[in-house]
């Protein structure tokens, strides 16, 4: 009696194991996806604040590193603010760009393992690209950072 007890007990906790060992990346891809979405909604109000800039009259955007997140809001008026848990935005120009925004997976996600590494990046060379209030936000791209999904079980599954 005791043996056939211990022999279902086994095979149930076997097979919820292999149930968790196939079902944990795809809820890990879940993650990502809600993350990328997050992260593209706040560079798309970024991208429309700093449009607002130049409707108001303005001459120039303005340019933020990472560490300056405070700061962008404050000039930018964000409201709601970021969320600044997940990704680290960086807001420059350069010599082809006149505005480039970077998304990138901050380091307390990171070290955390809430996210793998992660770039989302939106480039407008002109004023004009920039979009109205009412516009979507384009041109935005996930950089591939590396072509390799992680762990034994992604030989298999993927």
């Amino acid at each position: 009696m005791s043996l056939r007890l211990f022999t279902s007990l086994n095979w149930m906790v076997g097979t919820l194991a292999l149930g968790g060992a196939i079902l944990l990346p795809f809820q890990r891809d879940m993650q990502v996806a809600a993350a990328k979405t997050e992260a593209e909604s706040a560079v798309d109000r970024i991208v429309k604040a700093e449009r607002g800039l130049l409707d108001r009259g303005r001459s120039r955007l303005s340019y933020f590193r990472a560490n300056q997140q405070e700061q962008l809001q404050r000039e930018l008026k964000l409201n709601p603010p970021l969320s600044s848990n997940n990704f680290s935005y960086e807001v420059y120009g350069d010599r082809t760009n006149l505005l480039l925004i970077r998304a990138v997976t901050s380091q307390a996600a990171l070290s955390e393992g809430r996210l793998p590494p992660l770039c989302f990046v939106y480039k407008a060379e002109h004023a004009n690209e920039l979009p109205q209030d009412d516009q979507q936000t384009v041109g935005g791209e996930w950089l591939k950072l590396s072509g390799q999904k992680a762990g034994l079980l992604a030989l298999v599954v993927y």
